[in-house]
């Protein structure tokens, strides 16, 4: 049985899964009623700028406490799987909130996590239990999330099984004839068992129907404006809704710039940049330690033990951390994306450099890079289950762009020039693109902005991480020329994302802007 690759072109195409927090060992991350009558103001995708969801025509099922998931309630919502046949068939929407207990309730807050593919209902959830909610949010708003069409509780697109998940991974950047076979047949097999199992879904998964989504959630929550918070791919979300419903926004925050329409070999360029500054970074910390990996010289270390597993090394990577254990080993696959998930938060540093550590060590233990792999794979720990975010992830990020590659492994001059610029990581990035290769055609993809392009809505505060592995800074100032009337906030760090008690100086700036619409000074740069 072969296992989905994880391939660079796919993945890391918009934003890579993690969302908006980094890697923490203690925390990795019935029924619903249409009423009858007219649709009213609804609209599919030929009105742009009109309510897609007019009150009484899409409505919450109860509220209810969530399975397995503690301080929250959940409901669904019926939406049309697609909009412009807003009386054909529906698809539900799995809604989660953790409902204020103050007195002076503003509305609702909304967010989205990122990825693409990554549940919010669960997120939610965590940042209540991790306590990531900046203060005083709680007390003014309903926090509410929602897992996006294909994602979590809402139709999720499940094409991977647990044991194509836990074998080992195949070299995602073959070296030779037979590797290059093995990876060409995975990614052929898996993606056509993915699109003859979804073939209604696939053509529907797309960001702008999820723009309509969130429309439409916003009225059946009863809030005449949305007020957001949008991370990572989120942010994308957010600059739809902004183009597609300016009068709609109340107010919105930005977190880790994800721009539209980016041509994807010029987006995946820009990422990689991002990812090899903030490993040169990781390794030059490790070295100034002087008691790090590799004998004073970590980079020369690193580089040979991707060397050895390029070879074809595999060393032995059993866990046990928090929950059921997994019996596996590590290779060129799992070190590659263990190594990503932990540049995603400076936090997680420590984290990488004992999982280094112990797999260079006389005795190899890979078992804390094979847990930082898994978690990038969506594996809870205290589960040991497996969500679904990397297939979502490959669906709605293909639904989204119109680039196709002619051949699993896309144009294979593009992985050696990137190569020879960013070596850790050039080839990774490089293989495979322009990525989705055997998916259908795009119905409605992401088309670029340009300078005031999104104009009549309030005032947007943008965040922007000056080291962001994920989302470059620059993104931040790009997206503000588009957003009139937008702010941008600067968070001094090798972060993806800063909102979410990262910072108190972004934090006490920010929140006040939700709460009571105070805007952040434009230009405000924080580095505590």
């Amino acid at each position: 049985m072969t296992r989905r690759p994880v391939v660079a072109a796919l993945l890391l195409a918009l934003a890579l899964v993690a969302g908006a927090c980094g890697v923490d060992l203690d925390q990795v991350p019935a029924g619903t009623t249409r009423p009858d009558g007219s649709p009213g103001t609804t609209t599919g995708a030929t009105e742009p700028g009109t309510a897609v969801g007019a009150p009484g025509y899409h409505e919450l099922s109860a509220w209810e406490p969530c399975a397995d998931q503690d301080d929250l309630e959940c409901a669904t919502l019926a939406v049309p799987l697609d909009w412009d046949e807003p009386d054909g068939e529906t698809i539900d929407l799995l809604v989660g909130r953790k409902a204020t207990e103050g007195t002076d309730r503003i509305g609702s807050l909304l967010f989205n996590p990122g990825g693409p593919g990554e549940p919010g209902v669960d997120f939610v959830q965590d940042f209540v239990d991790n306590d990531l909610i900046p203060e005083g949010l709680d007390q003014r708003f309903d926090l509410v999330s929602w897992d996006p069409r294909g994602t979590g509780g809402s139709s999720p697109v499940e094409c991977t099984t647990t044991e194509q998940l836990e074998a080992p991974g195949l070299d995602p950047t073959p070296d030779d004839a037979t590797e290059t076979q093995l990876l060409e047949a995975d990614i052929r097999d898996s993606t056509e068992q993915c699109v003859a199992k979804y073939p209604d879904l696939i053509d529907e998964i797309g960001t702008m129907n999820t723009v309509r989504d969130l429309d439409a959630l916003r009225a059946a929550l009863g809030d005449e404006q949305l007020s957001y918070v949008g991370y990572s791919y989120g942010t994308l979300i957010g600059e739809l809704y902004l183009k597609e419903f300016p009068a709609q926004v109340r107010a919105m925050v930005l977190d880790g710039i994800v721009l539209p329409g980016t041509e994807v070999i010029e987006e995946t360029e820009n990422q990689l940049q991002s990812f090899e500054a903030n490993l040169d970074a990781f390794l030059q910390d490790c070295a100034d330690q002087r008691t790090c990996f590799g004998d004073g010289d970590p980079v020369a270390a690193l580089s040979g033990l991707i060397e050895q597993m390029e070879g074809g090394l595999r060393i032995p990577g059993d866990y046990e951390l928090g929950g059921p254990g997994r019996q596996g080993t590590v290779g060129i696959e799992e070190l590659y994306y263990g190594v990503i998930v932990a540049l995603y938060a400076e936090d997680s540093w420590p984290i990488l450099q004992q999982a280094l550590e112990a797999a260079m060590a006389p005795e190899p233990d890979g078992g804390l890079l094979l847990y930082l792999r898994d978690s990038y794979q969506g594996r809870d720990p205290e589960t040991g289950e497996w969500n679904s975010s990397s297939d979502a992830f490959g669906a709605i990020s293909c639904a989204d762009q119109p680039e196709r590659s002619d051949t699993p492994l896309g144009d294979s001059s593009l992985a050696a020039e990137l190569e020879a610029e960013y070596p850790f990581f050039g080839e990774l990035f490089g293989t495979g693109l322009p990525g989705c290769f055997g998916f259908p055609e795009s119905q409605e993809p992401i088309e670029a902005m340009g300078a005031g392009d999104i104009g009549g809505v309030p005032p947007v505060v943008i965040v922007s991480s000056t080291g962001d592995p994920a989302t470059p800074y620059e993104n931040g100032a790009e997206i503000q020329k588009v957003i009139e009337g937008s702010v941008l906030v600067t968070w001094e760090g090798n972060d993806h994302t800063a909102y979410r008690q990262l910072s108190d100086c972004v934090d006490d700036n920010v929140t006040p802007y939700l709460i009571d619409l105070a805007v952040p000074e434009d230009g405000l740069r924080c580095d505590s």
